[in-house]
């Protein structure tokens, strides 16, 4: 597996995804949360083409389900294990 070979759409994608946010969090005292926004929009982007591209229409269910179920438990606990929110 050669990933710049076979993801030749990433280096594409890091430098759009920089200036989408560039032009949210311009302001140096922004800069920390520019850079945690990037990564996360960065990673759901190679996600999303990942699973567009490579995916099986089988392994993209099984995906979606994984994705649904981890979402419903991680929210649980994350209300249960703040007990400020309580």
């Amino acid at each position: 597996f050669n990933p710049i070979k076979n993801l030749s759409f990433a280096g594409d994608r890091l430098v759009e995804c920089y200036f989408s946010i560039l032009g949210v969090y311009f302001e140096p005292y922004y800069s920390r949360a520019g850079v945690m926004t990037m990564k996360v929009t960065v990673l759901y982007s190679f996600m999303d083409d990942i699973y567009d591209v490579y995916g099986t229409s089988e392994e993209s269910q099984l995906l979606t389900d994984a994705i649904q179920r981890f979402g419903k438990i991680s929210y649980q606990h994350t209300c249960y294990a703040l007990p400020w929110l309580n």
